[in-house]
């Protein structure tokens, strides 16, 4: 059986949303060589920033945390985003 796609949880983000918040979490950590790169195989742009909005609205998330990310890949829709929530 081969691993799921890099970017599935975009595909998955209702679900993942309701198991988040239905089990308690308050925190999610993004992992990632490069995080920026998020989304690119599903030929997203600003792949993380989307992904990003979308976990913020799980009900009770207190954190949201991404590691890996060059600065020379990061966008202004991910710093609007990130100041925004």
């Amino acid at each position: 059986m081969s691993p799921p796609p890099p970017s599935e949880l975009t595909q998955n983000s209702a679900s993942t949303r309701s198991r988040c918040g239905g089990s308690g979490g308050r925190e999610i950590t993004l992992i990632g060589q490069d995080t920026t790169c998020y989304g690119e195989d599903l030929g997203l742009k600003d792949g993380l920033a989307t992904l990003l909005d979308t976990l913020a609205g799980i009900e009770g998330l207190r954190w949201l945390r991404f590691l890996y990310a060059y600065p020379n890949r990061i966008t202004g829709r991910l710093l609007e985003t990130i100041a925004k929530h």
